[in-house]
């Protein structure tokens, strides 16, 4: 069972005083006036920051923010969060490392990549888990990964995403403007699946295919 956690405790896990991340103003803010946006897995965070500079309250969880969610106790906090703040809408963008094409080409080689699948498992455990909180809560998840990431048919991925209020979509990244290390256009197919109506029409770009991409991967485009 998941031990209790306290606002108190969450102040301190949202303080980064390791990274110099404080989010204890918003943790307040979002106890007060409700909670718009919580980004998991989240990097440098530019959606969150995104949220916020339209006058939204927005919160993210990640290693560059000093949360380590391989640990079961930083999990527990991920949940009590959720639970306490009840963020309209959650983004996950979980790693998917241990699920790209070329992990599947080392392991067809005979590389030795069982610690990597385990946590990519443990990381795609952990995503359901706060998916499901958040459907169990009344409110909306969106979960991000790249089109050709084996993780999409991951059993228990593949019932969770089955049930009708999950809705998929294709995301060209070019077409909101990603460019590669060349200053071109970065194809980037992407999976998202959301529980949000709005939210996958919003995400629904397609390439419009009168460029050029950086990396023209035809296997990709041909998988949705």
């Amino acid at each position: 069972p998941e031990r209790k956690v306290t606002d108190s405790e969450l102040r301190v896990w949202l303080t980064g005083t390791e990274t110099g991340q404080d989010q204890s103003q918003t943790f307040e803010e979002c106890l007060l006036h409700g909670c718009d946006f919580l980004e998991v897995w989240g990097g440098v965070g530019r959606t969150t920051h995104a949220v916020a500079h339209r006058g939204g309250r927005a919160l993210i969880v990640g290693l560059a923010w000093g949360h380590d969610l391989g640990e079961a106790e930083q999990r527990n906090f991920l949940y009590a969060l959720q639970r306490r703040v009840r963020p309209k809408h959650a983004w996950f963008a979980f790693p998917c490392t241990a699920f790209c094409c070329w992990v599947r080409l080392n392991r067809a080689q005979g590389c030795d990549l069982d610690a990597r699948r385990r946590e990519g498992l443990r990381h795609l455990r952990t995503t359901l888990a706060a998916v499901q909180l958040q459907v169990q809560l009344n409110l909306h998840a969106t979960m991000e990964n790249p089109l050709s990431s084996m993780a999409w048919k991951e059993p228990a991925m593949a019932k969770e995403t089955s049930l009708p209020h999950w809705h998929a979509v294709r995301l060209d990244q070019c077409a909101m403007g990603l460019t590669g290390p060349g200053g071109g256009l970065h194809l980037k197919p992407t999976s998202i699946r959301t529980t949000c109506p709005l939210m996958a029409a919003a995400m629904s770009k397609r390439c419009s295919g009168d460029h050029r991409s950086e990396e023209h991967t035809s296997e990709l485009q041909s998988q949705f």
